[in-house]
Formats: structure tokens, C-alpha cells, sequence
């Protein structure tokens, strides 16, 4: 099948009812979702807040004039994606359009150092994130999580280091655009879970559960999972402790599994009736 280029009617394509019909033919069930490779992003400014920007921050450099971008090392940033958030700050006053960068890079630098694949808590979180010199937040779902990732909001921010009104000289925004249909994490494939009509391993049809499709149909990539809902195994007991498995996608077949015998017990309640 060759896939259109536009992700909403391939969805389309991959769910027409004689697809579906064909996979059942061959006990199989077929279905397609929207959500893969989810990614977002937040452009800073280099210049003051204006009304076409959806946000800005409060700098306070009493130096510079209105249309420079500016922020006080002194300010408190802070990066939330999906409810997990960092600190940071800029380690001098900065001035001109070197404070995109500057801000991108100290908070990028935060989020991967706890969040990241190496970070202190890695295991929390879905994401990573990049930035450039232009100032650009580049938010990534971590590679094999699946759809997990998407739909999620994410969100950028500043506490000022005194109660001093300024100008606002820093100014962003999220997405690709203006509007805020593309503030939260964006599809960029679909996930098409193929799954056997029959359950456990035994009649199991599918080597493999689960494959991502990107929007043109030019690549797959299988999703895994090592978790085992009859078995209790690899079950989560944080709420992302395996974030480079596409859980809720992938799904492993399993045996059936065996009761534990226990010796019967029999309860007369009419012994009285002797009396």
C-alpha cells in the first residue's frame, strides 16, 4: 500500500474496511493510530515581547532599551514538559540576540542533565531536547516509546529576582506557529498494531505485535515491550520507569497461567440438625 503523504487520510488508507476484513481472514486485527515520533518545539525571540508573540518573560536589565532582548542572571527559568519541570539561569546579564541562545541552551542543558537519556532521573521521563544558536527548543519522545509522547504540553517560563516591574524584553513561541492548536506535542507517523485474533502464545499469528509507519510509508520501525501482564513481569511501578518501550502499543504474547492448587475445604452448617 502506498501511503499519502498527508498522516490523516493514511490513517484513513490503513483502516478502510477491506483492510481490515483481509487481516481477519488471516485471524489477525488490525488498527492504526495517530501519535508516532511526537515532537514539539519553542522558538525564543531575539527581540522584545510583541502581540504576536504568544508569551514573553520579564527581563530585568535596566540598561537596555525595549527593543533588545534581555533577561537578568538573577531570573529563574524554567522548562515544563509534561508535568516534570527544571530550573535554570543564565550565568551573566545578557543583552542582543546572543539571549535566545543563552536561554535555550542553559535550559536544554537542565532538562537533559535530569530527564535525559543519561539523566539523573531518565527513567521519569518520555523526552529530550536540543537547541541551536537561534535560540530553538527542540523537544524529542524518546526512540521506541511509541505514542506515549504525544499530545503532551509543554511550557516555558521566568521568575524575576525582584518585585521590580520591567519591560518585558523576551518573547517566545511554542510550535510552528502562532496559534495554539500546536502548543503540545505533534504526530509525526502513525502506529499500526497488528495483533492475533487469538489469544496467548499458543495460536499466536504475528512475529512481530507492532510496526511504526512514518507518514510516507518510507520507513518502519518495530516497537518493543518486555511487559508481561499475566505474569507480572516488567510491570511499571513508576509512572514512566520504561520510557524507551512502547507500552500500550507492543504487546507481548503470553501463555496462560497456571492456578495454584490448593487443597478443598468442606463447611457443614447443618450438623445441628442431629440435636
Amino acid at each position: 500500500m502506498t501511503l499519502n503523504a498527508n498522516e490523516t487520510l493514511a490513517l484513513a488508507q490503513l483502516k478502510l474496511a477491506a483492510t481490515l476484513t483481509n487481516a481477519s481472514a488471516y485471524n489477525m486485527v488490525i488498527d492504526a493510530h495517530t501519535g508516532a515520533f511526537p515532537t514539539g518545539k519553542i522558538t525564543i525571540a531575539t527581540t522584545n515581547a510583541t502581540t504576536t508573540n504568544e508569551a514573553y518573560l520579564a527581563g530585568e536589565a535596566s540598561a537596555v532599551t525595549p527593543t533588545i532582548a534581555a533577561i537578568h542572571s538573577s531570573d529563574v527559568l524554567k522548562l515544563t514538559i509534561d508535568g516534570l519541570s527544571v530550573t535554570s539561569s543564565i550565568s551573566a546579564t545578557t543583552t542582543g540576540t546572543t539571549v535566545a541562545h543563552a536561554v535555550a541552551k542553559r535550559l536544554a542543558r537542565a532538562w537533559n542533565a535530569k530527564y535525559g537519556e543519561a539523566g539523573t532521573s531518565s527513567t521519569t521521563s518520555l523526552f529530550q531536547v536540543s537547541t541551536d544558536t537561534a535560540g530553538l527548543i527542540s523537544i524529542e519522545a524518546r526512540n521506541g516509546s511509541g505514542r506515549r509522547g504525544y499530545d503532551k504540553a509543554y511550557s516555558i517560563g521566568v521568575t524575576a529576582y525582584s518585585n521590580t516591574v520591567q519591560t518585558p524584553t523576551l518573547a517566545w513561541n511554542y510550535g510552528t506557529t502562532e496559534a495554539t492548536s500546536d502548543n503540545k506535542t505533534l504526530s509525526n507517523g502513525i502506529v499500526l498494531t497488528i495483533a492475533s485474533a487469538f489469544a496467548g502464545n499458543v495460536l499466536d499469528v504475528i512475529d512481530d505485535g507492532v510496526l511504526t509507519i512514518s507518514a510516507t510509508g518510507a520507513s518502519f520501525t518495530t516497537l518493543t515491550s518486555t511487559l508481561l501482564v499475566n505474569g507480572l513481569t516488567n510491570t511499571t511501578t513508576t509512572k514512566l520507569k520504561y520510557p524507551n518501550e512502547a507500552r500500550g502499543d507492543a504487546i507481548l504474547p503470553e501463555g496462560d497461567i497456571d492456578e495454584v492448587a490448593t487443597d478443598a475445604v468442606s463447611y457443614s452448617r447443618v450438623h445441628w440438625l442431629a440435636d
